[in-house]
């Protein structure tokens, strides 16, 4: 698991870029191209799913795997005013919640943040107020504030509580970061959008204006930044983000032009031959990427409209986004329908004159055996999953994975193994190249252990095994991955393996330090 990748997503980094536009161009000329953008990715994403709408991609796709990440989209399309029925999504996720064990704070934050954009999963956000915020290190004090400000109500902390706590974050430097004493672009530039709200508050304008200074001394020549020592474009745009939410057009604010480029020269640097987005100059279609952009958009179009901030949801639904599909019992129908051709069966038998018990019997024997059959019917998304052996392909090749908490083994939780062993050295076999996140979806689904992924397959990042979450102990702690001893500086979905290749995932409480690693 790359570090700067585990970094960026801890924080949330949520991010967006222009079709090439020269460094002259005026902030009306980027406006004219956003919805040009936006209508490109989403003509992309749908044909490359085979669907024909938005529509149908919503109801098919994302609500066929709800929960993990792809509410990004489903928040910047609310937010963007398209008339579309959320309906089934809506009763897709609810499904989901109601199904699942969600552990992580911001994942749960995420999900509400969702319901809360396009309404339902009333109990769920309820009790993601209560139990997450602050649970899961500055992040979460993050979500929650957004939570917050949309209405939400919590029992353990009040909104003035949270906001304090953000302001006492703050570094010397006028930033924030998830640790150390220097801040990080990323983080700050988050914490710059959740005090949008605020900015009625001398205290919070003072502390907003600060970051600011911060992000527009931190950005480079080429008007880019860089996370961890790292240039890359997420960065840069979450700066962009981060100044829409506030009111400030940073294409044309001085702050953060430099040299005549603007953050969106930088950002399309990294546009595909498609119009969609990638990580890397170069580089491939990045789907987490292209989310981010499709959000940050939706962001900056609210700004020069004069509308709240992106995560402010004060715009009415339309009517077609307020209808609500049925919740419907598929076992109870089912019942139903068995009683009633029972029914049928006896009235016409009635109807007929027949008065022999046996006539009766038959289809008595026939509806209790289906209402049995049916009432021990188990539909359960894990059952569907785990427990099954994957393919390997026309190329296989043996690998083995270990998965490890020998860090956090002493603790008294149910779901942590005393030996700290939650997989030991387990041969896996897979085809010639998978990625070390194909490897561990086979062995998680095989050995049925719980794992959470956000992001796409290439772009997968591990927020959970065996119900042990990022965060669970401490602001530094999550998974991390290592091949043939080596930790990777790639992502778990880009780093290939090959035949005889070992795979460890471990659970760090400090950022890597305490499996040996000094840095990074």
């Amino acid at each position: 698991m790359s570090m700067k990748k585990l970094l960026r997503i801890l924080a949330a980094a949520l991010v967006c870029t222009l079709l090439g536009t020269s460094a002259a161009a005026s902030s009306a000329d980027y406006s004219d191209n956003l919805q040009e953008v936006k209508d490109t990715i989403l003509q992309k994403v749908t044909e490359s799913s085979g669907t024909s709408s938005v529509q149908d991609w919503l109801d098919n796709i994302l609500a066929a795997n709800p929960g993990t990440g792809e509410e990004w989209y489903i928040i910047a399309m609310r937010q963007s005013d398209m008339e579309l029925d959320y309906s089934v999504y809506r009763t897709a996720l609810e499904k989901k919640v109601s199904e699942d064990r969600i552990v992580s704070a911001t994942s749960r934050q995420r999900i509400a943040l969702c319901f809360q954009a396009i309404g339902g999963g009333e109990d769920f956000v309820a009790s993601t107020l209560n139990d997450s915020i602050g649970k899961q290190g500055l992040m979460s004090w993050i979500y929650g504030l957004h939570l917050l400000k949309n209405g939400g109500k919590s029992d353990a902390v009040t909104e003035q509580e949270v906001l304090d706590r953000l302001l006492s974050e703050q570094k010397e430097d006028g930033g924030w970061s998830i640790l150390g004493d220097y801040s990080d672009v990323d983080v700050t530039a988050m914490t710059i959008s959740a005090l949008a709200g605020y900015r009625d508050d001398p205290a919070v304008q003072e502390a907003i204006d600060k970051g600011l200074a911060l992000l527009s001394e931190k950005q480079l020549d080429d008007a880019g930044y860089a996370s961890m020592g790292i240039v890359n474009p997420e960065s840069a745009l979450q700066v962009l983000c981060a100044c829409s939410n506030n009111g400030i057009d940073a294409l044309s604010d001085s702050r953060f032009v430099k040299n005549g480029r603007t953050i969106v020269d930088f950002v399309n640097d990294f546009r595909t031959s498609e119009g969609l987005y990638s990580h890397d100059k170069d580089g491939e279609y990045n789907a987490v990427a292209t989310v981010q952009v499709f959000y940050c958009f939706t962001a900056y179009q609210r700004m020069q409209a004069g509308r709240s901030s992106f995560y402010v949801f004060d715009g009415p639904l339309t009517e077609v986004m307020r209808k609500a599909s049925p919740r419907i019992n598929v076992k109870a129908v089912l019942m139903i329908v068995i009683i009633a051709a029972l029914a049928a069966a006896i009235i016409l038998n009635l109807k007929k004159g027949r008065k022999n018990y046996k006539n009766y019997l038959f289809p008595v024997i026939v509806a209790v055996i289906a209402l049995l059959a049916v009432n021990f019917i188990k539909i359960e998304k894990t059952s569907d999953y785990y427990g099954s052996k994957t393919t390997a392909g026309d190329h296989p090749v043996t690998t083995y994975i270990t998965i490890r908490c020998d860090t956090i083994k002493d603790e008294d939780k149910d779901y942590i193994p005393k030996d700290g062993i939650i997989l030991d050295r387990t041969p896996v076999v897979i085809n010639d190249g998978s990625t070390a996140y194909e490897q561990l979806v086979s062995a998680v689904k095989e050995y049925s252990i719980q794992m959470e992924n956000e992001g796409s397959s290439r772009q997968a990042y591990i927020s959970g095994i065996n119900y042990i979450y990022e965060f669970d102990f401490g602001d530094l702690s999550g998974w991390m991955f290592s091949v043939n001893g080596e930790f990777a500086n790639v992502g778990c979905g880009e780093f290939k393996l090959h035949e005889g290749d070992e795979v460890q995932w471990l659970y760090t409480t400090n950022l890597g330090k305490d499996l040996g690693i000094e840095e990074f």
